[in-house]
């Protein structure tokens, strides 16, 4: 997960060559600019672990 403020913007653009490297390994993008924003993060996270993925065992 990869929170951010300036998600908030539509014209948001990662420039920055360290971000860019990153995007491929964020399965979702969250902005955190305001209460409501982190509200829904804490949603987002509360019911995630009712969907976890089942654990892994090792071989």
């Amino acid at each position: 997960i990869w929170l951010n403020p300036l998600l908030r913007y539509d014209r948001f653009e990662p420039k920055a060559l360290g971000v860019r490297a990153l995007l491929p390994h964020v399965d979702e993008f969250r902005p955190v600019h305001n209460i409501a924003s982190l509200a829904s993060l804490v949603e987002a996270l509360s019911d995630a672990h009712i969907h976890k993925a089942p654990e892994r065992r090792a071989a």
